[in-house]
């Protein structure tokens, strides 16, 4: 029962700590995923505001929600293929990253879009789609190799020690429950043998009892009171 409950309790934990790390894993890719989508298919620039009169002034800045590290754009890989409404490509953005090429992207893209996904995973790739304008649908493609990979050796890792954790406990609770249960069978025994032993000290006399009273008997005959010690006799007899 003990190691039972300790099974359950591990399972539970590492069950537990698993599911949240691939929940955090799923967050950060879907929040990437949408500040991708607030910006045309790209990562907000710094802050730079153009002066008055500038190409470009009357433009609302690029969102950036702040959750944007320096780095975030230089080590993202993603691409993106932006559809018609009547499935044709209109654009492919594959800059950023050379696992896929341009047909690749754009193979994937018709593959998601025949499926009437708008968001998910496929394979190393989570995806999600966005509307544009004249009617054009963008899609975007984050690739998560790295992270499901940190994730699928996190969860061997973590299987592993609790594993180990488990067979030790079990080790351990073998050990000690030798050592808490052996006096309670060294008394089970004692009490065991000494019953053993006054049965058999106690069917020797009632024998000699039974033999003298049928000899008695056989000199002067029975009456009551040698019916009576025989009856006794056969009592305690079924007794012992």
């Amino acid at each position: 029962m003990s190691l039972a409950a300790t099974l359950v309790v591990l399972t539970l934990i590492v069950g537990g700590i698993n599911v949240k790390n691939y929940l955090s894993v799923k967050k950060n890719a879907e929040r990437t995923l949408q500040m991708l989508a607030q910006n045309g298919g790209e990562f907000p620039s710094k802050d730079e505001k153009p002066a008055p009169g500038a190409e470009g002034a009357e433009e609302p800045p690029k969102k950036n929600d702040g959750e944007m590290s320096p780095e975030m754009p230089f080590e993202t890989r993603y691409f993106t293929v932006t559809l018609t409404a009547n499935g044709d490509v209109s654009a492919v953005n594959t800059k950023n990253i050379a696992a896929i090429s341009e047909a690749e992207a754009k193979a994937l893209a018709a593959k998601i879009k025949e499926s009437g996904k708008t968001s998910g995973r496929s394979g190393n790739y989570r995806f999600s789609s966005y509307a544009v304008a004249d009617d054009r649908v963008m899609y975007i493609f984050l690739d998560c190799t790295r992270d499901f990979a940190n994730y699928s050796e996190f969860l061997s890792a973590s299987c592993m020690v609790s594993a180990g954790g488990f067979l030790l406990v079990a080790a351990l609770i073998v050990v000690l429950s030798g050592v808490v249960v052996k006096p309670t069978v060294e008394t089970y025994e004692k009490q065991k043998q000494f019953i053993t032993d006054a049965g058999h000290e106690l069917k020797t006399p009632l024998t000699v009892i039974n033999a003298d009273c049928e000899i008695l008997e056989y000199e002067s005959g029975g009456n009551e009171w040698t019916e009576s010690i025989k009856n006794q006799v056969e009592k305690l007899s079924g007794l012992v």
